[in-house]
């Protein structure tokens, strides 16, 4: 917008929409917690607010307000570090949690012994607490899970539960 003054002192505001760029400009996603700015002159990594600087081919330049999110897009899992097989309906089964697509996931519980009492590829399904269709004692089992994911790759997480009675 610009105020131009016209014969006799009497002012007019003119408005003025330039178009700088044929194609829609955007964030590029380098990886899951890495941007790059339309521009290419910044890489953010947190969500914010954020100025970048356009520069068209005639050499005029647009100057953008870009509001990131940025969102946890790793695809791992969790697994609670404590469950109650007791039959009341809640925390009665061991499941990891994930939102993503998994390949090759193996799910893996051992004794305190390092015998392997439970073994799952199947995402859905979750240790009951049994062993030997009995039920395996309270205190902490060691558990392994091993997956594939377009985002993360492959993936070995292990840790320590405990059942609780």
């Amino acid at each position: 917008m610009d105020t131009l003054a016209g014969v006799g002192g009497c002012d007019s505001i003119v408005s003025v929409e330039v178009n700088l760029f044929d194609s829609i400009t955007t964030v590029q996603q380098l990886s899951c917690y890495e941007y790059e700015s339309p521009s290419g002159n910044h890489t953010w990594t947190e969500s914010g607010i954020y100025m970048d600087t356009l520069i068209n081919f005639m050499g005029c330049d647009s100057v953008l307000e870009i509001n990131l999110s940025v969102e946890d897009c790793s695809c791992e899992m969790f697994i609670p570090n404590a469950f109650t097989p007791n039959g009341d309906g809640l925390n009665d089964v061991l499941y990891p949690i994930g939102a993503c697509e998994y390949s090759n996931y193996e799910f893996v519980v051992y004794s305190r012994e390092g015998k392997r009492i439970f073994v799952s590829t199947d995402s859905s399904r979750g240790w009951s607490g049994h062993y030997m269709s009995q039920p395996a004692p309270s205190g902490p089992y060691i558990y392994s899970i091993t997956y594939v994911n377009e985002l993360s790759g492959y993936v070995l997480h292990y840790g320590t539960v405990i059942i609780i009675k």
